[in-house]
């Protein structure tokens, strides 16, 4: 998180008050964890933005089903690459619930302004 307060303090100082608008340019990004994506984001977004959705995940209605036999075998790898496992057995992506509803994702700010201290 720390390169992020860099970036940013960096971003602000040189552009001053005059700034309205970022661009993020994803076009080699390899995929993967949209976590980091979602702390920018909040940092970036207005305080205005806090609740609102941010973005939603949606998937087809053969994986909503769960009954993708591929995802069942598929576990679930933790932040050292291993799987992760609950009451003994590894977690897979066919437990996963892909619903809309639990796919949202709101604005939580938690820095920004105030954060930077501008």
């Amino acid at each position: 998180m720390r390169w992020i307060h860099l970036f940013l303090t960096d971003l602000v100082s040189v552009s001053g008050s005059r700034m309205s608008d970022v661009i993020v340019d994803l076009r080699y990004n390899a995929g993967g964890n949209l976590t980091e994506l979602d702390r920018l984001a909040n940092l970036l977004t207005p305080f205005g933005a806090e609740g609102k959705v941010m973005r939603k995940e949606q998937y087809n209605l053969l994986v909503k089903s769960g009954k993708t036999s591929l995802l069942l075998k598929q576990p679930i790898p933790g932040a050292d690459g291993l799987p992760i496992y609950y009451n003994g057995k590894a977690i897979t992506c066919g437990e996963v619930d892909y619903t809309e509803e639990k796919n949202t994702v709101y604005f939580n700010k938690v820095g920004g302004d105030k954060w930077l201290n501008l």
